[in-house]
């Protein structure tokens, strides 16, 4: 019985130890994250025009872990923090701040730095925004170049090869592998470009025509077809 008070004792003086020191750091504008220097990532996808960066979060005299009679903080639950629409939706308005403040300074370089500045909701649509279907667009290209040196098919692949063919998917990760599983068939991404095949993929994505896609993907004369 003692044993137990006196857990439960330790257990309450760890939290207000850590409510001690949330109010001094709000107090005193402590700064427990530091990010490692970031760096740019190399793109697993090259030509396609896709940039990664990584950056690693250090968190400083905040135990992340989970003691018998501590705060009961998880990676996991830091994890899931980081990676909420709250911190996501505030780097997106943080991102169009940032991002006005470097526009060009003409007419239309103002015009956009206010809609920069106070971004709001865009459009709603079958397709995503151009510059992530061109994203996805680009590595689809990529993916299925590599897949058809790999497999030079000029008929419908037998068993045997479209389980080899599936297999080069899941060790490369290829982005098209969902979408074979699902209504597509393998044998219609072969035979045609790899650029039509990317379409045909993206249209099945999002549930319209390959003439959409190419149309949203296009329209921009900058947007070279490859």
């Amino acid at each position: 019985m003692h044993r137990a008070k006196t857990d439960r004792r330790t257990k309450t003086e760890a939290f207000e130890l850590y409510l001690e020191f949330l109010r001094y750091a709000l107090a005193n504008k402590i700064r427990p994250m530091r990010v490692i220097p970031s760096e740019p990532v190399p793109s697993p996808w090259p030509g396609t025009g896709v940039s990664l960066a990584r950056v690693l979060i250090e968190i400083n005299g905040i135990p992340v872990t989970e003691h018998r009679n501590g705060v009961p903080i998880s990676a996991r639950r830091v994890t899931e923090f980081f990676e909420s629409w709250e911190l996501q939706e505030y780097f997106l308005r943080w991102l169009g701040r940032r991002i006005a403040k470097v526009t060009p300074r003409t007419a239309v370089g103002k015009k956009l730095g206010k809609s920069f500045a106070h971004l709001t909701t865009g459009r709603i649509g079958k397709l995503p925004p151009r510059i992530s279907l061109r994203a996805q667009y680009d590595r689809l290209v990529w993916e299925i170049k590599q897949m058809k040196e790999q497999f030079p098919l000029s008929s419908m692949p037998k068993a045997k090869q479209r389980e080899a063919i599936l297999e080069f998917g899941r060790n490369t990760s290829a982005s098209w592998l969902r979408d074979v599983q699902g209504n597509l068939d393998l044998f219609e991404i072969f035979r045609g470009t790899p650029a039509a095949a990317a379409e045909l993929i993206l249209s099945e994505r999002y549930t319209c025509e390959p003439e959409a896609v190419h149309s949203w993907l296009f329209r921009n004369r900058h947007l070279v077809k490859n």
